[in-house]
């Protein structure tokens, strides 16, 4: 097993592209990477994050770099750079549905830094996957005049981590979580699952996946916020504490946004006990603390 912190080295040496142009700004900040089960408010505290000054948050759910079959398949030797790069075109670039990376990458761009991917995952597929993503996140970031970003993809704690940490043991997770009942009661209503059971169990694997990808990351690595206390029950105590993560002062865009866009009401703090049936209702109440006792067992941090 290669040595991280070797390996990132050898990646800020070779974050620059061929002929001097692009890379990395070796004083940027760490990647900050947002994950949660989904459905779990990962987008807003994303552009939460993406109003500091030094940040800008990559506009879509990129997914690339942490879905299985992506860049962590890649470096488990399961998925071959050949296979990857075509999957990022046809899978992730710009086919009809939920916004794909051509959102804020053009085709040839996103062509030439693929090639150069596929020239260097030869020597080192981890090596490669970090500058791949510094050439796609960090050169739109700086594009808009930023140091760093913030990428908000929810599978990120899910699926992504220990990749993410391979390419970038300086990285920073922030790990959102939401009462069950109220994730259950919105994939109910999105139309992601159309029976309350399902809907609970996917929440509970995936808190219980979110754990044993994310236990490995360094001490300083993970912060995790309990959206509830963010939006509703302590509101300048988790703000401040999110800022303390990071070392922040108390930045007035991101105050605004958080004021503005985050309001408890905006939350739907409870919703499942207004969103959901009867039926969906008792079921619920009985089976919720039922997963909760069973993530505790676990070892499982919870809301």
């Amino acid at each position: 097993m290669s040595d991280p912190s070797a390996t990132a080295a050898r990646a800020a040496k070779t974050l620059a592209p061929p002929g001097g142009g692009g890379g990395a700004d070796p004083t940027s900040p760490p990647p900050i990477f947002v994950g949660g089960t989904g459905r779990s408010g990962t987008t807003v505290v994303g552009r939460l994050i993406g109003r500091h000054p030094d940040h800008e948050v990559i506009p879509v759910e990129a997914r690339f770099h942490a879905s299985q079959d992506g860049l962590p398949g890649v470096f488990a030797g399961s998925v071959t750079p050949e296979e990857f790069a075509r999957r990022v075109v046809e899978k992730w670039y710009g086919k009809p549905g939920r916004p794909k990376l051509s959102t804020f990458i053009d085709r040839d761009a996103l062509d030439g830094v693929l090639a150069s991917f596929l020239k260097q995952a030869v020597e080192d597929p981890v090596v490669a996957g970090r500058r791949l993503i510094e050439d796609i996140f960090g050169d739109y970031a700086r594009s808009r005049g930023k140091r760093g970003w913030v990428e908000m993809t929810p599978i990120n704690s899910i699926w992504g981590a220990p990749a993410l940490a391979k390419a970038f043991p300086e990285l920073r997770m922030v790990y959102v979580m939401r009462d069950g009942r109220d994730v259950a009661s919105s994939l109910l209503s999105v139309g992601w699952m159309s029976d309350v059971r399902e809907a609970l169990s996917w929440w509970e694997t995936r808190m219980w996946q979110a754990h044993h990808m994310c236990r490995n990351l360094a001490p300083d690595a993970m912060h995790i916020i309990r959206f509830e206390r963010l939006l509703v029950e302590d509101r300048a105590g988790t703000m401040t504490a999110l800022r303390d993560y990071f070392g922040w002062k108390d930045e007035p865009t991101m105050k605004r946004f958080f004021e503005r866009r985050m309001t408890p009401e905006a939350a739907h703090v409870g919703r499942w006990r207004t969103h959901c049936s009867p039926n969906e209702r008792g079921f619920l109440e009985t089976e919720y603390p039922a997963a909760l006792a069973r993530l505790r067992t676990a070892g499982v941090a919870i809301p």
